[in-house]
């Protein structure tokens, strides 16, 4: 008799919503699987396409080729893994959306 339920109005404001917190939890894990999934390309970019090449040329191996065309080789994947990263950063922003 004495309970006190709060009206339905403060359910549909509720704080969950007002934070950005509204999404189900499989979307949010969704949208954390796919950014975690481009960090992963950005590394292996990173280091199969750029550091390997550049240790490979260090280290005098002939199948190196010549050091100019590895380092602009490595700069090349390194801005290609810089702009996959920065994706990866943008698919995180939409967990700030309801």
């Amino acid at each position: 008799m004495g309970e006190n339920r709060p009206s339905p109005e403060i359910h549909r404001f509720s704080t969950l919503s007002y934070y950005g917190c509204g999404m189900k939890e499989s979307r949010r894990e969704r949208i954390k699987l796919t950014a975690n999934y481009g960090n992963g390309i950005a590394l292996a970019f990173i280091v199969v396409g750029g550091l390997a090449p550049m240790f490979a040329t260090a280290s005098g191996s002939p199948a190196s080729g010549f050091p100019y065309k590895t380092f602009v080789f490595f700069l090349l994947c390194a801005m290609f893994s810089f702009l996959i990263h920065q994706k990866a950063k943008d698919i995180l922003n939409h967990l700030d959306e309801d």
